[in-house]
């Protein structure tokens, strides 16, 4: 991970090319000395202390996220290819890349600290080489949720190692990780750090989402936050036009409508349309034979309306009032 000295050897760059001395750079900020020991890394970076940097270079946070993790994609590529395979559940194919890329041992990209280990271990107990109390053993020895809920700011390797992590957490550690997850996308009291802003926001929604509906008991603001992140999830969509990964998300919509016996037809008609439509056959035709008739009638009769079909995306189900 590079979230110490990597961040500052960018920033000693940035700060050359600016043609600011350390003195310039660091005043008001930190010591030279203690620059000097950053740059080592000695000793490590605050976020506020990034922030005001920052700004005296005038690079906004989100360009910065964007220059470090570019520095990292072309380089160690095969960590990200590993991590799809798991995250995607295609354990076998995981296993296969991870004998033929034996760097995958001993990671050094982005996802090195927590993800690829933990990616490595979910891997491994999927396919029986270790028990499950082992994987959480393992997981718990990385993932601190407590410190992440006092964190001003996550990064790109917190929030994948997170979603595997849902994957397996217990009731304890679900509701801590939906606290965690309040904080980022309501409160927005910590803040993410990553060059891929609309990939890991998206992960954020999907996260949430599925912890929430994991609750046993869900209170008014369990379901309060679940429209709210819906809605948001679902306005992504609608302005990215991403309708080919939005399968999931209505598939958690039509569900927890189900679940609470709650009838919306344009969610069930948005939701058969995203099944019909998704370009992966062996999912669209499992999820075809769980529709309902009803299902089925509602998603024909909406067809037919010529309002609803010339309509703006997901229009009548995101309610705006969170946006």
């Amino acid at each position: 991970m590079y979230e110490n000295i990597e961040v500052m050897k960018l920033i000693d760059k940035m700060r050359i090319d600016c043609k600011l001395s350390v003195a310039q750079l660091t005043d008001g900020i930190t010591s030279t000395r203690n620059y000097s020991r950053l740059l080592s890394g000695d000793t490590s970076l605050t976020f506020e202390n990034l922030v005001l940097m920052l700004k005296k270079l005038s690079i906004p946070i989100y360009e910065f996220g964007n220059l470090l993790a570019n520095q990292y994609i072309y380089q160690y590529q095969e960590e990200m290819y590993f991590f799809d395979y798991v995250a995607d559940e295609m354990y076998e194919t995981a296993y296969q890349y991870y004998l033929e890329n034996p760097s995958l041992v001993h990671p050094k990209g982005l996802l090195a600290k927590k993800s690829i280990p933990m990616a490595i271990r979910l891997m491994e107990y999927k396919l029986d080489k270790i028990t499950l109390s082992q994987l959480r053993l393992y997981a718990q020895s990385m993932i601190h949720l407590e410190e992440l809920l006092k964190n001003k700011v996550l990064f790109r390797d917190d929030i994948l190692s997170l979603s595997l992590f849902v994957k397996f957490c217990n009731r304890k550690e679900n509701e801590l990780i939906v606290q965690l997850m309040h904080k980022i996308l309501i409160e927005r009291s910590i803040r993410i750090m990553t060059g891929y802003v609309e990939v890991d926001s998206l992960i954020l929604y999907k996260m949430t989402l599925k912890c929430i509906f994991a609750k046993p008991e869900m209170t008014e603001y369990d379901h309060e936050d679940f429209r709210e992140v819906a809605s948001m999830a679902l306005d992504y969509f609608r302005r990215a036009r991403m309708r080919v990964s939005d399968l999931e998300f209505l598939k958690l919509l039509y569900d927890y409508n189900k679940q609470n016996h709650q009838r919306n037809d344009l969610v069930v008609y948005y939701y058969v349309l995203s099944v019909l439509a998704t370009y992966n056959e062996e999912v669209s035709n499992t999820l075809k034979q769980e529709l309902s008739e009803e299902d089925k009638q509602i998603y024909l009769h909406y067809l037919k309306d010529s309002k609803i079909v010339k309509a703006p995306m997901y229009e009548g189900i995101i309610n705006e009032k969170y946006l």
